[in-house]
């Protein structure tokens, strides 16, 4: 589980930073964002076919 944008591994961060740009993952006040290894990855693959 990654906590923090912070916590996500650099191969992520382009990908979950457009979607908390373009409001499909809201940041809790306190930081969190609690994305699995499993919807980090889903993402990365979804942004390489061009889907996000």
């Amino acid at each position: 589980m990654y906590k923090t944008y912070n916590d996500i591994p650099d191969y992520g961060k382009s990908v979950i930073k457009r979607l908390i740009d373009i409001g499909a993952l809201e940041v809790c006040k306190d930081g969190s964002i609690n994305i699995t290894e499993d919807m980090l990855r889903i993402f990365v693959i979804l942004a390489r076919i061009g889907i996000i």
